[in-house]
């Protein structure tokens, strides 16, 4: 693994942010903020943003081994939360969108879209992320995938873990 797949997997990224914050600040501005965020679960740009988690996670197990496996093989989530958590970066990603959605949409919009990060495309990335370190390793070992509720919550508290403990050159995946 390379320092160009740690790029390539980055570019994606932020092309994606980019294009769901256009998809959002195109959703009627009355909906309620619950129905906004339903709406902007729904949207192809969402599920396509929280889904690259899967392809970071794969970047990160390749470039980090001898960080995750021990985490995978124990099958701690918490620990594998605090291992892909920065939240340098995550702040990065949230400028990055709010500057845009500000752009796009004024106020409104950027508030709306920095507390959509925050409460789901953040926290279900990282789930998604886990959900694929595990799955290769019980791929590996002959047992089946292990997702759901516990993943699920345990995600959800990401940003409130320890400093991600990953060399520099894959914390900003």
């Amino acid at each position: 693994m390379t320092a160009s797949a740690l790029d390539r997997i980055r570019e994606k990224i932020r092309r994606a942010d980019e294009a769901l914050v256009r998809a959002v600040a195109v959703l009627p501005a009355d909906l309620s903020d619950p129905a906004w965020r339903s709406a902007a679960r729904g949207c192809r740009e969402a599920r396509f943003r929280v889904g690259l988690g899967r392809q970071v996670a794969d970047v990160k197990e390749r470039v980090v081994p001898e960080r995750l496996v021990p985490l995978l093989e124990a099958g701690d989530r918490d620990a594998l939360l605090q291992a892909i958590t920065d939240p340098e970066v995550e702040e990065r990603v949230l400028d990055r969108v709010g500057q845009l959605a500000l752009l796009l949409g004024g106020e409104r919009l950027r508030d709306r879209v920095l507390r959509f990060y925050r409460a789901w495309v953040i926290p279900e990335t990282k789930r998604r992320q886990i959900e694929r370190l595990l799955e290769r390793r019980s791929a590996g070992s002959g047992r089946g995938s292990q997702s759901g509720k516990e993943s699920t919550s345990h995600a959800r508290s990401g940003s409130q873990g320890s400093r991600a403990h990953l060399p520099n050159s894959t914390r900003g995946v």
